[in-house]
C-alpha cells in the first residue's frame, strides 16, 4: 500500500542550533513543518537512517537554504 500522506525524510535545515524540521513524503512533497518539539525531533532522528537529500528535495531546498547544510534522514515505512 502506498501511503501517499506519510513522512519518508526529515529535512533538519538551518541553524544547528535551532533547526527547522521539514517533512516530506514518498513522492518528495512536502507535508509538515514540525513543531519546535525538540522529543519529537529526537525520536524521528534515531528512527531514521542518515542520508543525502534526494536530488528533488535539493533542488527544491535550493530556493530556500543552502542544501549542503541540510540534514536528512530517511524514515522507516509503517
Amino acid at each position: 500500500m502506498d501511503r501517499t500522506n506519510s513522512g519518508k525524510y526529515l529535512l533538519l535545515v538551518g541553524s544547528p542550533d535551532a533547526p527547522r524540521a521539514l517533512l516530506f513524503g514518498n513522492r518528495h512533497d512536502y507535508l509538515a513543518e514540525l513543531d519546535d518539539d525538540e522529543f519529537v525531533i529526537e525520536d524521528l532522528m534515531k528512527a531514521g537512517a542518515p542520508c543525502p537529500p534526494p536530488e528533488p528535495l535539493t533542488r527544491r531546498l535550493a530556493r530556500e537554504v543552502d542544501p549542503a547544510m541540510a540534514r536528512c534522514y530517511r524514515l522507516a515505512d509503517w
